[in-house]
């Protein structure tokens, strides 16, 4: 099956890859964050360069990555793209603190999840609904569905991270329980013992 390309807009490419960069830049420094020696089956690269280098180089993608969102000269998708570095660092925050009852518990990881990854699927679709003039409500609706697979795809790989090996992760499982995190499959298996 082709699929074909032509008719997206330059600007649109360019969230895509803008939103690529974002991600990678968390990812660098969630590898410094996590400590992590892997990435995909191979070298983070924190272990290849010491970590004022690694946060320096994941500092930088941001930065283009913010240069090529002004390059875009549309103040709503700038708001938009913006929120979802705002919401990465806050997301970052959030995972260092815990809340105490059950309730209390999955809210907040299901906020972190989506400052840390849903905010990114659902705000890079918004910023290219934005780009074309869609109406409102498919933007909502673009939002919407962006939210709603990131905070899916962060679920599914929480639990792989329990079920997989990191030979077919590509990087060390169990990683957030290590550092005493606690993810979606934790807090459901708290929830069945209590």
């Amino acid at each position: 099956m082709f699929i074909d390309f032509s008719g997206l807009l330059s600007s649109q490419r360019e969230v895509a890859m803008i939103s690529e960069m974002i991600h990678t830049a968390s990812l660098v420094h969630d590898d410094v964050i996590d400590q992590s020696e892997f990435r995909r089956g191979k070298p983070s690269v924190n272990v290849i360069w010491n970590h004022q280098k690694v946060t320096m180089a994941g500092d930088f993608i941001l930065a283009v990555a913010s240069m090529m969102i002004a390059r875009l000269r549309n103040n709503d998708v700038t708001s938009v793209l913006s929120q979802v570095v705002t919401d990465l660092v806050q997301g970052e925050f959030m995972q260092l603190g815990s809340k105490e009852t059950e309730n209390e518990r999955f809210a907040h990881y299901l906020t972190k999840t989506y400052r840390k990854t849903a905010s990114l699927f659902a705000n890079s679709l918004k910023a290219v609904g934005l780009l074309i003039g869609a109406d409102e409500g498919i933007i909502d609706i673009s939002y919407q569905y962006g939210r709603n697979l990131g905070l899916g795809f962060q679920l599914v790989d929480d639990l792989l991270d329990f079920v997989s090996s990191a030979e077919a992760m590509g990087k060390p499982t169990a990683a957030d329980l290590k550092l005493g995190l606690a993810t979606a499959p934790v807090l459901f298996a708290c929830e069945k013992v209590e």
